[in-house]
């Protein structure tokens, strides 16, 4: 499924219905990782197959691997994601 080798990306939300976008915007050269039959694997599969091959399944992550570029914004709601980082769209006049 994985070549250990490569390095890959993920761009996050993608759709069958829409396969020139990743989170409603346009993108190049996107490539789906697919299995031996052909089906699409989701990202979280690809990090659940990944943390399966290491030793004990443990995850050793390089430290500052993510810089940020400015803080996170706050939550809007009850929910401690974030997600999508910029909140989801609000209706006029709720902003």
């Amino acid at each position: 499924m994985v070549d250990r080798e490569k390095m890959y990306s993920i761009g996050g939300y993608w759709y069958m219905d829409d396969p020139g976008l990743i989170n409603r915007m346009k993108a190049l050269k996107i490539k789906v990782l697919k299995t031996r039959r052909g089906g699409i694997v989701d990202a979280p599969e690809v990090v659940a197959h990944y943390l399966q091959t290491l030793p004990n399944h443990t995850v050793d992550p390089m430290l500052n691997r993510v810089n940020m570029l400015k803080p996170l914004p706050k939550r809007i709601g009850l929910n401690k994601e974030i997600q999508p980082l910029k909140g989801s769209p609000q209706p006029d006049g709720l902003e």
